[in-house]
């Protein structure tokens, strides 16, 4: 309940309000199984959550916000498109370490430890964003938590699912039923289908979503978005 005692230290307008009631519910648990079988039932995305998400987007930016004034890290992925290119380029991010402690501890240790190193974006997903993460299998199908905090491979996620997947948010995405991994999402464009289901974290600088949306219109890909040119994590770290 700390979150929530910080957050009725921010202003008392009406989204902030929401957001209480957010976290409120979320530290109780986030989804558990109310959330699967909504989901299992075709009702996932603005439902989970009901009013916290069905607002207009300078609300739902407003909600984020409030997020990240919380306290924040700053973290960095160096990306390398194809063996043939000599340029690397930085997409930094901004963490939100007060709102989602164990989210962002996982993040920031899998980076550290380098297990994000030479993995490849596995994914381009038209309208929602590159898909990235998977420290097994390089595919998209596998992936586990920093072994440090969970030795089954899935961390517990009971962090609230409380950031709308606006453009440039940084989220971790979710194998199971209040579970996450190593795999995340970041997003180019607004994906309200990933609201109430998927973690949001983080959020992307400005100059780096420009790149991550211009790689999402220039990158060519095959079957199931997998970008033609490997597109590699060659370092990875806090700024």
């Amino acid at each position: 309940m700390a979150v929530l005692g910080n957050l009725r230290k921010l202003s008392t307008g009406a989204a902030s309000q929401r957001l209480q009631r957010g976290f409120a519910t979320g530290a109780r648990g986030a989804r558990g199984w109310g959330w699967y079988t909504k989901y299992r039932d075709g009702r996932g995305g603005r439902h989970l959550q009901g009013e916290l998400f069905d607002r207009d987007v300078e609300e739902l930016e407003a909600i984020n916000n409030q997020v990240f004034e919380m306290g924040t890290e700053d973290a960095y992925l160096d990306i390398k498109i194809s063996d043939n290119e000599e340029a690397i380029h930085r997409i930094k991010m901004q963490l939100a370490t007060a709102a989602f402690p164990l989210t962002t501890k996982n993040f920031l240790l899998l980076c550290e430890d380098g297990m994000y190193t030479d993995t490849i974006v596995h994914r381009l997903q038209k309208d929602v964003g590159m898909a990235l993460g998977d420290i097994s299998m390089r595919k998209g199908r596998g992936g586990y938590c920093h072994p440090s905090l969970s030795i089954s491979g899935k961390l517990p996620e009971t962090e609230p699912l409380i950031l709308s997947h606006l453009p440039g948010i940084v989220s971790m995405t979710c194998p199971g039923v209040d579970k996450v991994d190593s795999r995340f999402i970041l997003c180019s464009h607004e994906a309200p289908q990933l609201d109430g289901r998927f973690v949001g974290f983080g959020r992307l600088f400005p100059e780096s979503l420009d790149q991550v949306m211009q790689w999402m219109e220039t990158q060519r890909t095959a079957g199931g978005g997998f970008p033609v040119a490997e597109m590699k994590i060659v370092s990875c770290g806090k700024l």
